[in-house]
């Protein structure tokens, strides 16, 4: 007999932190599905640039993401970020080389919910 996928998300919501549920979404598609809803947090360095659009489809519950040893600008990034439609509550674009400052403009105007900027 196999658990409801409420039983599995309760169960994996206990996980403290995301190393230990990524193990668990190679198991099977439905394990895959509610990992990727159960995440909440992103860091996105320079390699995960190139899969952001994947990754943000992919991670339909963010609420925060931090940004860390990105080289370039991060406006078109921010603007990907604010047209995905995700309830972010929390982004870090701190130790950044320069102000992305158009990026954020179309955030503020876009996600209504971020409540904490880190810059």
């Amino acid at each position: 007999m196999e658990l409801p996928q409420e039983c599995w998300e309760s169960i994996f919501s206990l996980l403290q932190h995301h190393r230990y549920v990524e193990p668990l979404s190679l198991v099977c598609n439905m394990f895959l599905s509610i990992t990727n809803h159960l995440r909440h947090t992103l860091t996105i360095t320079d390699p995960t640039l190139e899969s952001l659009p994947r990754l943000l489809r992919r991670f339909p519950n963010l609420h925060t993401i931090i940004f860390r040893d990105i080289h370039g600008s991060l406006d078109s990034v921010l603007s990907q970020i604010s047209q995905s439609g995700l309830p972010l509550i929390s982004l870090d674009v701190s130790n950044q080389t320069s102000f992305p400052l158009l990026g954020l403009k179309q955030l503020g105007s876009k996600l209504r919910n971020l409540k904490e900027l880190n810059c």
